[in-house]
This record gives structure tokens, C-alpha cells and sequence, in this order.
């Protein structure tokens, strides 16, 4: 019955959309060893594309450099964008975390290690970074060859301007 309702059905062509740019296969060459990749919506964009944050490793333990790549905006899609930043994170960094912070500009790069934590921009290298101390320290175990991005920063971070030093 089935092979007989099968050869009553009109004969099908494949299906397929009307313009395949959308769904090409883009090829992003990224050096070193990739861990983690994260779609965020952290930058203000023109457009609905989202923000890419992708950590990396570059280098054989124990002279391996941790990396992260912020690609704001849909800039992934272009290799050569200049929108994307490269940054080396320092030895020490346990966590990290991309978010946007009240009383400074653009999305921020929150670092965690166990001294306390560091907030640089990544949107204009000149601003000054901020470190906040934490008495004591934090119980993070430095972590030489590895690093996670775990979203522990909250949309809204308050932290009081006199608690930040340059």
C-alpha cells in the first residue's frame, strides 16, 4: 500500500533557497589553538548581527600565550575587519568575561585573577585599564596553559568609582 501511495505522489525537484549568500561557508583563519566560542550581544550594532568572543592559545606549555578575539558586531564574517582585537591575557588570569560596564565606554574585557579583577575597554585602547583589589585575594588558582570564559558579570556591574584605582 505504502510503494503504491509513494508512486501516486507528483514527482518533487530538491528544494533550495533564492539567494544562498546568507548560508555560505566562510572560512576564518584564526592562529593557535581555539578552546571556546561565544555569541554575545554585549556592542551596540547598527545592525542585528551579534558579537563573537573566542579564546585561544598560541605556543607549546610552558611558553603558551592565552589570547582572546573580540569580534564585534558581525565582524567574523570579514577576517580583515578592523573591528576585531586581538588581546594577550596576562599569566595570571583565571576567568574572564565580556561585558558592559556603567561609567565606561563600550563592551569591557573583566579579567579575574587571584589578585582581584582588571577591566580594560575593547573598544578604544587608550582608555586606562582599571584594577579593583581584593584584600586577601580570590581564591583562583592561576592557570598557565588554560582559560574559560564564565559568564559571571551581570549586565550591570556596579562597582564604586573610588573602589577602582588607575
Amino acid at each position: 500500500m505504502l510503494a503504491i501511495g509513494l508512486a501516486l505522489l507528483p514527482p518533487t525537484r530538491p528544494l533550495h533557497a533564492d539567494d544562498p549568500a546568507p548560508f555560505a561557508a566562510r572560512t576564518h583563519a584564526i592562529r593557535g589553538q581555539v578552546h571556546q566560542v561565544w555569541s554575545l550581544r554585549i556592542a551596540e550594532c547598527d545592525t542585528p548581527a551579534s558579537d563573537l568572543l573566542v579564546l585561544v592559545t598560541r605556543g607549546q606549555p610552558p611558553r603558551a600565550e592565552k589570547r582572546i578575539l573580540w569580534m564585534p558586531c558581525g565582524s567574523a564574517l570579514a577576517p580583515d575587519d578592523p573591528r576585531i582585537v586581538s588581546r594577550r591575557l596576562p599569566e595570571e588570569t583565571a576567568l574572564l568575561d565580556v561585558a558592559r560596564i556603567p561609567g565606561r565606554v563600550g563592551a569591557q574585557l573583566v579579567l579575574a585573577s587571584g589578585s582581584g579583577l582588571r577591566i580594560e575597554s575593547l573598544v578604544d585602547d587608550r582608555l586606562p585599564a582599571r584594577t579593583i583589589a581584593i584584600p586577601g585575594g580570590l581564591a583562583l588558582p592561576t592557570r598557565p596553559w588554560a582559560l574559560s570564559r564564565i559568564p559571571w558579570v551581570a549586565v550591570r556591574l556596579r562597582v564604586a568609582p573610588s573602589r577602582m584605582t588607575e
